[in-house]
């Protein structure tokens, strides 16, 4: 996550959170062996996302991420797991797959039937 104090995971293809404080070379009496290191701040927490058949697309410089499930995007704030639905695909096809353009302007998904669409991104 960009305040470097957070990791996103998945496991068991659900999406976990972490708090963690990174080991620096700046912190007195600190082992060189240690540097880069994590400790872990806080119990890991299950934001209750099931990414079996999805995957996440990060948000850069953000805290969010988009997912698919079947007919709907969905967008994910990984730091408190609040989810709200960004759009539903209207013709019922099933969505496989999506990306972001680089501009964040503009999500493009892949259905089921190799069909492309492409639908206007308002942060």
């Amino acid at each position: 996550m960009p305040d470097s104090s957070t990791i996103i995971f998945t496991q068991s293809e659900s999406l976990k959170r972490v708090k963690i404080d990174l080991i620096s070379a700046f912190e007195k009496n600190i082992n060189s062996e240690n540097i880069g290191r994590v400790n872990i701040l806080e119990e890991i927490s299950d934001l209750k996302v099931n990414l079996e058949s999805s995957r996440l697309v990060y948000l850069p410089s953000s805290t969010y991420a988009l997912y698919h499930n079947n007919l709907v995007i969905n967008k994910i704030n990984l730091l408190n797991g609040d989810i709200a639905t960004l759009y539903k695909n209207p013709d019922g096809q099933k969505i496989v797959d999506l990306i972001v353009d680089p501009a964040q302007k503009s999500i493009v998904y892949l259905t089921e039937e190799n069909k492309i669409f492409q639908i206007e991104y308002k942060n």
